[in-house]
């Protein structure tokens, strides 16, 4: 198997993050976080830090388990078929 590259790094670290914090975290954390992907080899430059908290909205945005904590959505009602 591949060495995994710095981007997917990132991302598996992104994921894990947003995931044990449920999506809500708090500025510590993320500077936590950015101490991490720094450790990662990820230059700490705005355009970067930019980066990495669109990646966790995003990442919080797809949340698996935000699916299970959401109520189930109804199926949408057919139409009756019309006589002719």
């Amino acid at each position: 198997m591949a060495a995994k590259t710095r981007m997917q790094k990132v991302l598996d670290l992104a994921g894990q993050f947003v995931t044990e914090r449920k999506g809500v975290w708090s500025h510590d954390d993320w500077e936590g976080f950015l101490a991490k992907a720094a450790a990662l080899g990820v230059a700490m430059d705005d355009e970067s830090k930019r980066c990495l908290g669109n990646i966790l909205e995003s990442c919080k945005g797809l949340r698996v388990d935000s699916e299970e904590a959401a109520p189930a959505k109804k199926p949408a009602k057919t139409r009756a078929e019309t006589k002719k």
